[in-house]
């Protein structure tokens, strides 16, 4: 016979020593005793479960052999790997020119460098909104990317 332990009503131990087994509520316990005749308020009586045939696996049908054709590498010319970004530089934004191809150190710091009304500004390359430092000269922005 097949029961579930109520819910709310603590846990139950069925079977001694090495056969000592420990249910919790919403557990399933299997019986031979009238556990919820003994127990009422502890367990609930389910309905005896007939096993159900699954149906035999359908061979899937047969595949054809491919023959092996040769691929071309693709051409990754032009491309940067992940660890290297393009150098940015030229373009024009509200924030000024970006100049940061003027600094070496710059794109490998990942800072963006804008020059707006003679004043260096630069920025987190990841966030652009970001702004780390202004500068009035190119080489205070250099002695600062040095030690960045």
């Amino acid at each position: 016979m097949l029961f579930r332990l109520k819910p709310g009503v603590g846990s139950h131990v069925e079977g001694r020593g090495q056969n000592l087994r420990k249910f919790k509520a919403g557990d399933l316990v299997e019986s031979d005793r009238e556990l919820d005749k003994k127990y009422p308020n502890k367990f609930e009586r389910l309905p005896d479960i007939r096993p159900v045939v699954a149906p035999a696996p359908v061979a899937a049908p047969a595949r054809e052999p491919v023959a092996e054709k040769e691929v071309e590498a693709p051409d990754y010319r032009g491309t940067f790997p992940p660890e290297q970004k393009p150098k940015r530089g030229g373009a024009k934004s509200k924030k000024g020119k970006d100049v940061t191809d003027q600094f070496d150190q710059a794109a490998d710091k990942d800072v963006r460098v804008v020059l707006k009304d003679d004043i260096y500004i630069a920025y987190d390359a990841d966030r652009p909104t970001l702004q780390l430092d202004t500068f009035e000269s190119a080489e205070a922005l250099t002695e600062w990317l040095a030690g960045y």
